[in-house]
């Protein structure tokens, strides 16, 4: 499970006027697996904490755990125009442009999905989808509608953040509130899910090629520390004797 505190509410004025608490909130308690304990949620509840924390293992955060590793290989695994962070790997261009032919995909489905599932109400369906902030920009032709910032509804889906724009496509489509909530649970999931697997997915593995070609390890992280730590503690100690 995971604690209210651990799901954080930047106040910022484009979260607060897209955030939908209560559903952000079940879905930090959603279940893909199916079953009480797994690999596989364990996976997944880990990275919905990184995630909603910005604290998803980029190149600044890398870099701040150690200082001097990384110092060739701080930038955006994709364009390598910026220096990478939690941020910039949900909205840098190139990222953007190859997610935008598997959320055209996406949204073909939920369409098919809903029209398939739900009770009533389906016939501005299309109209919704389209003109949803969320998808918007991967609907357009590319250069027509400006790229999502950290205020869009994109980046806080990004973020596991589940936002107004999107629960508003199921509501009253559903006559009963358990059938409702568990689609948008399940269908935010998938969403989620493929945008990590478009993005993060192929940046993890040209990170890993690089590490092999570096030599980079776990006992290189380990040694790493090691190495920093008594030289803080030498440091200390001569401090120490200095002020003495």
């Amino acid at each position: 499970m995971v604690a209210r505190e651990a799901i954080i509410r930047p106040k910022t004025k484009g979260y607060v006027a897209n955030y939908c608490g209560s559903f952000t909130e079940k879905f930090f308690y959603f279940n893909p697996d199916d079953r009480p304990t797994s690999h596989k949620l364990t996976k997944f509840r880990a990275w919905q904490r990184k995630a909603v924390n910005n604290l998803i293992p980029t190149m600044d955060i890398l870099s701040q755990r150690y200082p001097r590793l990384f110092d060739d290989a701080l930038n955006c695994w994709s364009c390598n125009q910026h220096l990478e962070t939690n941020e910039s790997l949900w909205l840098c261009p190139i990222n953007l442009e190859v997610l935008r032919p598997h959320i055209v995909g996406y949204t073909q489905d939920l369409l098919s999905y809903i029209r398939r599932t739900c009770d009533h109400g389906d016939f501005l369906l299309t109209q919704e989808i389209n003109n949803n902030a969320i998808f918007r920009f991967f609907l357009s032709p590319s250069g027509v509608m400006p790229p999502p910032d950290a205020t869009s509804p994109f980046y806080l889906t990004c973020r596991q953040v589940i936002t107004h724009d999107f629960s508003t496509l199921f509501r009253g489509k559903y006559k009963n509130k358990k059938t409702l909530h568990n689609t948008i649970l399940l269908k935010f999931y998938e969403l989620t899910q493929l945008i990590k697997r478009i993005i993060w997915k192929p940046r993890n593995n040209n990170f890993k090629t690089w590490k092999i070609a570096h030599r980079v390890t776990k006992h290189t992280y380990r040694q790493y520390r090691r190495k920093h730590k008594r030289s803080r503690l030498t440091h200390n100690s001569q401090v120490s004797r200095t002020k003495q």
